[in-house]
């Protein structure tokens, strides 16, 4: 006759409670760790148009036109740092896909820890000026009218921005609808 072995129950239950422990334990240290191992997240970044030039019909010789752009940055973690601009980093400002300037931009950094309320205006400021890299240097009389006269009509009009920040800093490609106000 075989004699089968039996196992202490309570030995057993305490075997397996401590193994649901040490899971839950570990479970919980992963998810708690995952935000501090795949890094802070990415800061929201948008562009304001400052001030314009060289769009009014008015003036005796036309100009190029001249846009002040600031990057603005909100939601920036404590954790983040990333510097941009230089080596190529570019931004062009078109109307209805008309390219009417553009500019490099300057090499800046955004330090989480530096910030307060992790937000920040201007943390770089580009001035896009027609006839750079391609742009065109001279804006055609009616589209300089057509420009005026819907800042006019409307209150005001929309550009698009588009170009990147610095590939190497992971701030990347961007496109943002900027607006000139009237009086502004």
């Amino acid at each position: 006759m075989e004699q089968q072995k039996q196992g202490l129950p309570g030995v057993n239950l305490a075997v397996g409670v401590v193994i649901v422990g040490i899971l839950a334990f570990l479970l919980l240290a992963v998810v708690l760790m995952a935000p501090i191992i795949n890094g802070p997240p990415d800061p929201n970044i948008s562009i304001r148009l400052v001030g314009v030039e060289g769009l009014d019909p008015r003036l005796p010789a036309p100009v190029p036109p001249v846009f002040d752009l600031a990057v603005d940055v909100a939601g920036v973690s404590p954790r983040y740092h990333a510097c941009g601009g230089g080596g190529g980093s570019k931004l062009r400002v078109s109307y209805h896909d008309i390219v009417l300037a553009s500019a490099l931009v300057p090499s800046f950094c955004i330090d989480g820890k530096l910030l307060e309320g992790g937000s920040a205006a201007g943390v770089v400021v580009v001035k896009a000026r027609g006839g750079a890299d391609g742009a065109n240097a001279m804006i055609r009389g009616d589209l300089r009218n057509l420009i005026w006269t819907e800042r006019h009509v409307l209150g005001k009009v929309n550009f698009d921005v588009s170009g990147n920040l610095g590939k190497e800093s992971g701030l990347g490609d961007l496109s943002f609808r900027v607006s000139s106000i009237e009086g502004a």
